[in-house]
């Protein structure tokens, strides 16, 4: 399965992602906070990278930028409800449910352009 960075400023929801696309089978890394996400983006390869919404504007560039400089992984930011997209991510996702977003995450990840991408 697909290997996914997932980042957050909150453990509680970094852990649920986590179980939740483990439990699909994907390899799941965790980064709590801004400096993790950098070094993790600039020196491990995943082919999908996941910003979750407790993430401030400006570090949710960052990361995007941190990974566009790598390589041309997909990126994912989830949205609270009401929140404009991330025009610099790929794939927007403003949160329902745990099912919507595990179903977001497999449909980004069948698309025939996110494979190699990593």
């Amino acid at each position: 399965m697909a290997r996914i960075l997932s980042i957050s400023y909150d453990e509680v929801l970094l852990s649920t992602r986590q179980l939740l696309l483990e439990n699909v089978g994907h390899r799941v890394t965790s980064a709590l906070g801004l400096g993790q996400a950098l070094k993790l983006c600039r020196t491990e390869k995943f082919d999908l990278v996941i910003i979750g919404h407790s993430i401030p504007e400006q570090d949710k560039e960052r990361i995007i930028q941190a990974v566009r400089e790598m390589r041309q992984t997909p990126v994912l930011v989830l949205l609270k409800f009401s929140e404009r997209a991330h025009k610099s991510a790929n794939y927007n996702h403003e949160l329902h449910s745990p099912e919507q977003f595990v179903e977001a995450v497999k449909t980004i990840l069948s698309e025939p352009a996110a494979a190699g991408r990593a």
